[in-house]
């Protein structure tokens, strides 16, 4: 039986770093980001969840993190893919497995994804 390191392991950027020998850089995540208006949808979502206590992150997650990203989502929807609780195998030689919170894929969503 495998035991799996969970991604939830890696709390601090030094550990990661030092496990899978990373260089880092400091630059521009984003070189020019154009503001978007919210949505109506958006915006009575986090409205909702503002009167609810947020005593977790998976609390904070599913009410606040995750209605950003849908409409992140919504936004770039010929672009990109949203995956949520998905399980991403990414390193086999370290065993490290399991479940992602949220990631997005850089392409267009296909159909089966949704079945």
């Amino acid at each position: 039986m495998i035991n799996y390191i969970g991604y939830s392991n890696f709390k601090k950027i030094k550990t990661v770093v030092k496990l899978f020998d990373l260089d880092s850089k400091l630059g521009e995540l984003f070189n020019q980001v154009n503001p978007v208006e919210p949505s109506e949808w958006l915006l009575q979502t986090l409205e909702k969840a503002r009167v609810f206590p947020l005593m977790n992150e998976k609390t904070k997650a599913e009410r606040i993190v995750s209605p950003i990203l849908l409409e992140i989502t919504h936004i770039h929807r010929d672009k990109i893919t949203f995956f949520l609780g998905e399980n991403i195998d990414i390193d086999s030689s370290r065993d490290l497995a399991g479940p992602c919170d949220f990631f997005f894929a850089l392409q267009t969503p296909k159909p089966y994804w949704w079945c």
